[in-house]
């Protein structure tokens, strides 16, 4: 009884948490290819200084 309650009472936090993760997830591929972007860009730069 102890255990069923408890997990009626976590299971609201579980598509919260795979919400995060995978947000979190998009986020750091995001911040990543637009790294890989700049990356290029700033070697021009450095280069042409």
């Amino acid at each position: 009884m102890i255990l069923d309650a408890s997990w009626q009472r976590d299971t609201p936090a579980l598509p919260f948490l795979t919400w995060s993760a995978s947000h979190h997830q998009a986020e750091a591929a995001r911040f990543e290819r637009e790294a890989r972007a700049a990356h290029p860009a700033r070697q021009a730069a450095v280069a042409a200084w």
